[in-house]
């Protein structure tokens, strides 16, 4: 969910449909607000020192506009 999990390779999203992503501090700032999932782009050509595969981020930006609120 965040670029610091990508990083670390931590809290990889393996169902889309369960993740819980966004930034939780952001409640009750302007609607329209995009924020971001980090995507590592891998291949099986290039491995790092530490055995992982080598990647490219992609971030995929995201709008979340609240539903309005009913008096």
């Amino acid at each position: 969910p965040t670029l610091t999990d990508l990083e670390n390779n931590t809290n990889e999203i393996t169902n889309p449909s369960a993740a819980l992503v966004g930034d939780t501090t952001l409640t009750n700032d302007p609607i329209n607000l995009v924020q971001y999932v980090y995507i590592a782009v891998s291949g099986n050509n290039t491995i790092d020192h530490t055995g992982r595969k080598c990647y490219t981020v992609v971030p995929q930006g995201y709008i979340i506009n609240p539903l309005p609120t009913v008096d």
